[in-house]
Order: C-alpha cells, then structure tokens, then sequence
C-alpha cells in the first residue's frame, strides 16, 4: 500500500516541479506573452482525450497531473487543459478564474470548462482545450477573446 502511495506523490511532484519550471522559464516575459505560452505549452504537452464518455464527470485531481507529467500516453479533457492553465497562472499571479458551463459546438456539445482571465482591467476568455490542434478554436480565436454578452455573475454567450 506505502509502495503505491509513494509513487502517487512522487507523480504528483514531478508535475508541480514541471509546472514551476515552466512559470520560471517566462517569468521576464509580459502577462500577455506569458498567457500565449502557457496556453501554447499545455497544448503540446497534452492531447484531447477521446475515449471520455457523457457519463464522465468532473471532478478528476489528476487531471491536472496528467498535463504535466511528461507522460505522452495520458491525455485529457477540457477540465485537465483549465485547471492546468489555471495552475500556470496561480503560480504566476495572474487573475483566472476556471468556469464551467454548456458548450454547443467546439470539441463536442454538452459540458464543458475554461477560463476567464483579467489582463489589464478587463476579462477574456480562455478556451485552451478548443485552442489545441484539430479543435475549432486552434487558430487562436477562442483564446483571450472578448465574449459577445455577459459577466462573470451572470454568465457569458
């Protein structure tokens, strides 16, 4: 049982080790550039993870291991892809906040998880699951965009 549990924290750290290097590694750089590379970095280290079921729910903490764990086999979905940029921005403290909600189109309709981020008094959305390869937004267009209505309090379209 110790066995099994000390893998499970050493997994865990090598993760967290691997978020802060990357936060090292652009910490000179302006909170814009350093958001285009967080996003642009969790979609290399991880892909969409296709075998998920409409039964799956949320709620997975290794979902935001599995980003980071240098493993190529362990993909995610929308909840491993925001909490990881999440993460990046805690530790880099900038404001984001992870949202969740009803998706119509992009990686497939029904639930869904991104983020909204303030970046000089104003807030974008983040949508680094739909901003990966192959998905609907991998050109850029549904991250740090403007939302056509709404608020935090009263949600967004």
């Amino acid at each position: 049982m110790h066995k099994k549990r000390d893998i499970i924290v050493q997994l865990a750290k090598k993760a967290a080790a691997n978020a802060k290097m990357i936060v090292n590694e652009f910490s000179s750089y302006t909170e814009p550039e350093k958001l285009l590379a967080y996003k642009e970095i969790i979609c290399n280290l991880t892909s969409y993870n296709e075998d998920v079921t409409d039964w799956d729910e949320y709620g997975d903490p290794w979902q935001l291991i599995y980003v980071f764990d240098g493993d190529d086999s362990t993909n995610v979905v929308c909840e491993g892809y925001s909490k990881a940029f999440q993460y990046l921005c805690d530790l880099s403290d900038i404001t984001c906040y992870t949202v969740s909600g009803i998706m119509s189109g992009g990686t497939g309709a029904g639930p869904h998880m991104w983020n909204i981020v303030a970046n000089n008094g104003k807030y974008y959305l983040a949508d680094i699951t739909n901003s990966d390869e192959g998905t609907v937004g991998a050109g850029g267009g549904l991250f740090l965009d403007t939302p056509l209505s709404g608020s935090i309090s009263k949600g967004y379209t």
